[in-house]
């Protein structure tokens, strides 16, 4: 395939996907979103992020932030804010009482959430005898999903996305 076909092909479909979300603006810019990093990473980022790991891993959750913040955004203005607060520029600190709250609320969640992000446990976990893995898989994984159904129920109301629609 041509790699202006390809080009092409990944801008219609994430402005299309963009699009089948919503009219609104908010949508079709993170449609565009997307279609930017893909060609970007095509063209440019490939051979980087394939040979540095760690760096792939914080592009990923970098780009998928600031997509999430896109695609909630009442609009594009609010998108810039959240933004801007977001890094630093709003003229809000980035630490404060209120975010040492939340920090100490889930300091343990975020740090299971970064070991569980990485390939330590797949490591340790090939290390155990079969039998132990058994047993851990199944006291494990329900209580994964009693803790994470527990954090949903603590939280603030969160409807469904596309209840929004």
């Amino acid at each position: 395939v041509k790699l202006s076909r390809w080009f092409l092909n990944v801008v219609t479909v994430w402005f299309l996907t963009g699009f089948w979300h919503g009219a609104q603006w908010t949508f079709i810019v993170w449609g565009l979103y997307f279609a930017f990093w893909l060609v970007l990473e095509k063209l440019v980022l490939e051979r980087v992020l394939k040979r540095k790991k760690a760096l792939s891993h914080c592009y990923v959750l970098l780009i998928t932030a600031i997509s999430f913040v896109i695609f909630d955004s009442e609009g594009l203005g609010a998108f810039w804010s959240t933004l801007k607060a977001m890094t630093g520029f709003s003229g809000i600190p980035l630490v404060t009482a209120e975010t040492a709250y939340y920090f100490n609320n889930y300091v343990i969640i975020l740090l299971a959430s970064a070991v569980g992000a990485t390939p330590l446990m797949k490591k340790l976990v090939k290390k155990l005898p079969d039998k132990v893995v058994n047993v851990i898989e199944v006291i494990y994984v329900p209580a994964m999903v009693i803790v994470s159904t527990a954090f949903l129920v603590d939280g603030a109301f969160n409807p469904f996305l596309y209840f929004r629609f």
